[in-house]
């Protein structure tokens, strides 16, 4: 039983014009009860009501107050033309054309969308004792209870009561589609992975239960094996269009840039895509591949649905900054930031653009700006510590790093401040600051060398290094 209209498949589009001629020609019917279902879903996702009332009505018209299509349509009426249309519809007509458990099941949906919760749970309490033998029907009984407690903002029950309605038929569509979002929100994805595993042993070709266990092992950080799963899910359906972007998002948490790169490819050129995120998803990995000419298609094809986002302008603009274009990535900074003046990750841009243009001042400028947005990013007084050097300032370099390390709780700084130190002679003090960095996070060693190369093959740094790889 669907309980919300769910998005229907393209390909239903063209039963619209079918049901155009049917109207017409009402001697004729062609359709059958399912497709009069699928249209009422159809017209419903669409937000024209109106029209998927005419659809079910000529259905229940056509197949004589069909059940399936009574249950349908006071469905409608509750969702969209108001609880008292349902209960006179369903008083008056329906009640007695179905059965008492299509009844029962029908009166509890209209408490819970009336927002009487309470006697909806007590309702409920009653229902389970009395389909406690009917699986399907006691199914159905537990899946209201999870929207009751939905409403409540209780998650931790909703999804304790979707979990039995997927113990007890592990093939009802609804819950299926509900239970990754319940299990994010209600923070039980390890019971959430248990439940999925059950779902995959009884059905091991269902893409929905591969999306869901890949969500849950996306809340445990398990990514490796989030990728997995929701590869599985796109080999069985390649059509599961969400798949294929949250794919994607796990994949750039990895690192793997070309293959989210690769998934997105696949995706807008399969589906149609109007959200601004997903545009941004794309060129943030087709830049990160690499591939930031390539980047501008999607970020100005997002532009054209908000010529003002300050993602799309700042990632365009450093399209435009790493193919040496920098009048271009000015041009697009400034406009992203109109749109969000407080964007300190702009004006650290900015700085980079200026110094590579020579235009020193205004490098420093942007630098100290970004600073003063966010103090305690470690990484922009490395910037400006970084351009102090290679602009000669030596000193104002070391005083950045040295300020930064007493302030901040960043290792990193602690190894650049380690490198200007010794760089300047301060062999001691420079050892000394190495040593502490090593001991804090020695996976992090080539920070010293990434921000001094001159240190690379120093006999001093190395055997300091060495020391501590020992220790590991």
């Amino acid at each position: 039983m669907k309980h919300y209209p769910q998005q229907p498949d393209n390909r239903l589009k063209t039963l619209v014009g079918k049901f155009e001629n049917l109207s017409q020609n009402q001697e004729s019917c062609f359709l059958t009860k399912s497709e009069f279902l699928l249209l009422t879903d159809y017209f419903e996702y669409e937000k024209f009501q109106d029209q998927a009332l005419e659809v079910i009505n000529f259905g229940i018209s056509k197949f004589k107050n069909s059940p399936d299509l009574l249950v349908r349509k006071t469905r409608l009426l509750i969702y969209n033309f108001g609880n008292e249309k349902a209960i006179y519809f369903l008083d008056h007509l329906a009640d007695s054309c179905l059965k008492p458990f299509q009844v029962d099941i029908l009166r509890l949906e209209i408490l819970i969308a009336e927002g009487q919760i309470d006697k909806a749970l007590s309702v409920i309490s009653t229902l389970k004792y009395k389909y406690k033998k009917t699986g399907k029907i006691l199914s159905e009984v537990f899946y209201l209870e999870a929207l009751a407690y939905e409403k409540l903002d209780y998650f931790d029950k909703s999804f304790e009561a979707l979990s039995e309605v997927l113990w007890v038929n592990p093939n009802h569509q609804d819950a299926l589609g509900k239970i990754w979002m319940t299990t994010e929100l209600s923070r039980k994805s390890k019971e959430g992975i248990i439940l999925n595993k059950f779902l995959l042993k009884k059905e091991h070709y269902s893409a929905i239960s591969w999306f869901n266990i890949g969500h849950a092992y996306y809340s445990e950080i398990e990514y490796e094996k989030a990728v997995e799963a929701f590869e599985f899910c796109i080999i069985i359906n390649e059509d599961f269009e969400t798949a294929y972007l949250d794919l994607a998002e796990v994949c750039m948490l990895l690192g793997m840039f070309q293959k989210a790169t690769q998934y997105l490819k696949i995706a807008f050129e399969r589906f149609e895509i109007n959200d601004l995120e997903r545009f941004i998803q794309y060129g943030e990995s087709l830049i990160m591949s690499g591939e930031f000419r390539t980047a501008r298609e999607p970020l100005q094809a997002g532009l054209i649905i908000d010529a003002a986002d300050p993602d799309l302008l700042f990632l365009l603009a450093e399209t435009y900054r790493l193919d040496g274009k920098y009048a271009l990535a000015i041009q697009n900074y400034e406009l992203a930031l109109e749109a969000d003046s407080c964007r300190d990750d702009i004006h650290k841009s900015l700085g980079k653009t200026y110094f590579l243009m020579a235009e020193f001042e205004k490098a420093q400028c942007h630098f100290e700006v970004a600073i003063e947005s966010d103090p305690y990013h470690g990484g922009y007084r490395t910037e400006l510590a970084s351009f102090y050097l290679n602009i000669g300032e030596v000193e104002s370099c070391e005083k950045i790093l040295s300020v930064a390390v007493e302030e901040l709780p960043d290792v990193e700084l602690v190894y650049h401040y380690a490198a200007i130190l010794l760089s300047t002679g301060k062999e001691q003090e420079g050892l000394e600051f190495l040593g502490n960095a090593l001991q804090e996070n020695f996976s992090l060693r080539d920070e010293i060398y990434e921000f001094a190369p001159e240190l690379v093959g120093n006999s001093k740094v190395e055997a300091i290094i060495k020391y501590y790889k020992g220790e590991q």
